[in-house]
């Protein structure tokens, strides 16, 4: 099992990190604040959350993640770094030129960002785990991206490389379209059909 810091302990936070602990993995939850106990939750300082850990969630509001990337770069640079933000004001929610620019040594996966937290928190749906779609890194670090999605409950969707953030930002316009713009549930999820080979 791996080793995962989470920075953020909010609802997205706190959706994936307590799926991830069930699933046998270790979790703790950075914050800039002070440490403590808040909401059943150990929050420990950034420095000590990333101490020997595999992966970093950045889990902060997307108006954050400039400041968190620019003032801890020093933390996060060339780290396999896994971005869930969404800044839905923008004509793009992803950020990705601000880990080019801040943590150019990062290792970078965009992921669990194309669903609601309602959807991670209860990933089946009429007996199907949803899809999430995400891209970045391959290999060793997109073996270990896709095997956290899929001990979150989820399936795991790779559509490629950072290149391909375009397919992931359409399956979160879809999601959130159907949700905020169609009405549906908060818990929607997408399945993708695959015929066998």
């Amino acid at each position: 099992m791996s080793t995962v810091a989470i920075w953020g302990a909010g609802f997205i936070g706190r959706s994936i990190g307590e799926a991830l602990s069930a699933a046998g993995h270790h979790v703790s939850y950075g914050t800039r604040g002070e440490p403590g106990e808040a909401d059943g939750v150990t929050l420990v300082s950034y420095a000590d959350s990333v101490a020997q850990c595999d992966a970093v969630i950045l889990a902060v509001p997307g108006s954050a993640l400039e400041e968190t990337l620019s003032q801890h770069a020093e933390l996060l640079d060339g780290r396999l770094l896994i971005d869930p933000t969404n800044v839905i004001e923008t004509d793009t929610f992803h950020q990705l030129p601000l880990f080019a620019t801040y943590v150019p040594r990062a290792r970078v996966a965009r992921a669990f960002s194309s669903l609601g937290g309602m959807a991670m928190q209860s990933p089946l749906i009429n007996g199907t785990r949803s899809d999430l779609v995400w891209c970045g890194v391959d290999g060793a670090d997109g073996d270990l991206v896709n095997s956290l999605i899929a001990d979150s409950g989820l399936r795991p969707v790779r559509v490629g490389g950072l290149e391909a953030v375009g397919i992931v930002e359409a399956a979160t316009r879809l999601v959130l379209g159907l949700i905020f713009g169609a009405g549906w549930p908060h818990g929607t999820g997408l399945q993708l059909l695959r015929p066998e080979s």
